[in-house]
């Protein structure tokens, strides 16, 4: 699939199997996500532009590489959340919105889709790389609402990440074909989806487990 990349090895893999396990408790679960973030920032941020900077070390002047990029970085509510504090930490020159996306089921046609019920974006999205972060993509029907809006206020398809950990296949091939020129990452992907479209063998809910509801 173009534009998607797979980000593991032995200690993401590790990490991955963490939240996996039902018996990790919330902040054994929270933990092992914020890990793998750290590990996945190199993979996520690649290609993005530095510039060229004199600096003085102790010794001489040397040049220098400045980060020159403008990121969004949006966690979906709730769990993605989770993913935040590393790449705050890490990424330069970030900005922060937050989108809230509701799953449900059509009672008549049976159709799992999602609902925005929070947005708060800053103005200005041209020219940001937007860092989209969702524990686990699913269906993909919580994230296409939320990219049209992105694209609808000025952000480039080609500028937009979508960075998960664990991701279903018919969720990625659906956000592919809607959106073809985004940038898809996970750290692991699963082949099925159950009758109430929760990834086999997935994770449970990601947001209940990051906010203790489930053990």
């Amino acid at each position: 699939m173009d534009n998607f990349t797979l980000i593991n090895g032995s200690i993401i893999d590790h990490y991955v199997g963490i939240i996996r396990d039902k018996n990790s408790c919330k902040s054994t679960f929270s933990n092992a996500i914020e890990n793998i973030m750290y590990l996945m920032i190199p993979d996520i941020t690649s290609g993005f532009a530095s510039s060229p900077k004199k600096v003085l070390t102790p010794m001489a002047e040397a040049v220098a590489a400045s980060f020159s990029e403008r990121v969004l970085i949006i966690p979906i509510l709730r769990a993605g959340l989770a993913m935040l504090e590393p790449l705050k930490k890490v990424i330069p020159n970030t900005t922060f919105g937050y989108i809230g996306m509701k799953r449900k089921t059509d009672e008549v046609t049976g159709e799992i889709r999602a609902d925005m019920y929070y947005c708060n974006l800053p103005s200005g999205l041209a020219g940001c790389k937007v860092l989209m972060l969702e524990v686990v993509i699913a269906t993909g029907s919580s994230l296409i609402p939320a990219i049209e809006h992105l694209i609808s206020n000025g952000a480039k398809q080609e500028d937009i990440s979508v960075v998960s950990i664990i991701s279903a296949r018919p969720g990625l091939e659906v956000l592919h074909k809607a959106f073809p020129d985004i940038r898809l990452f996970a750290c692991a992907v699963d082949d099925a989806l159950d009758e109430n479209g929760y990834i086999i063998p997935g994770l449970g809910d990601a947001g209940d487990r990051y906010n203790g509801y489930v053990h």
